[in-house]
């Protein structure tokens, strides 16, 4: 029998085998900059965990998430640095995935190493029988701000794809689509597919602890 299968185990093994060391998650910025560390709320009391998790999983988006998480000197540190909305995101999952015990996430990531991980995407673009160009931004490159206007003006017009679209896209792109005269199910169904584009672009927690 092995030792995982032992119906009884003694409080000093198990403390031997699960301990109670803290496994916060460190974003380093590299140079004199320091680093970004992620609490490990799961190092605390149960009470404390659950709280922590609540706060987080009712936040907006990742970045309110991580302003209910950091300590305020941390987070003031994040804002500075200004990255996109698909970066934040990324640098959340990370944190979230090593902090809560998946198997194989990596404990940290510096600027770089999160920089080369989460490149901005080949614009998604249609082009018309006659050549014309109709090019959807990747609204995930933007700031974190631009993409919750963004993702409301979804909500509200969710039922208006015109509406949506016109928010989207540059005008020029925008006459060019419509001129195109798609039914409402095809600007629907084309909306749906540039957000499948994108979303697979999304950076991941990853598997690695090298970085």
């Amino acid at each position: 029998m092995t030792d995982s299968l032992k119906p009884t185990i003694t409080v000093a093994e198990f403390l031997a085998k699960h301990g109670s060391e803290e496994r916060p998650f460190v974003f380093k910025l590299g140079g004199n900059r320091g680093n970004i560390v992620f609490p490990d709320y799961n190092a605390g009391s149960v009470d404390e965990a659950r709280q922590t998790e609540h706060r987080i999983q009712r936040a907006i988006d990742p970045m309110d998430a991580m302003k209910e998480w950091l300590p305020a000197e941390d987070y003031a540190k994040l804002e500075k640095l200004d990255l996109n909305a698909r970066k934040i995101e990324s640098l959340f999952a990370m944190a979230h995935a090593y902090v809560n015990g998946e198997k194989r996430a990596r404990s940290q990531i510096t600027r770089n190493a999160l920089d080369a991980e989460c490149p901005d995407p080949t614009p998604f673009s249609m082009i018309s029988g006659d050549g014309k160009r109709i090019i959807f931004p990747d609204f995930a490159t933007q700031s974190v701000e631009a993409v919750r206007e963004f993702y409301e003006t979804l909500r509200i017009h969710q039922h208006a794809p015109e509406i949506i679209l016109r928010t989207w896209l540059d005008e020029k792109s925008y006459e060019n689509l419509m001129a195109l005269d798609l039914n409402a199910r095809q600007l629907s169904n084309l909306c749906n597919d540039v957000v499948e584009h994108y979303m697979a672009a999304k950076g991941t927690p990853g598997e690695s602890n090298a970085s």
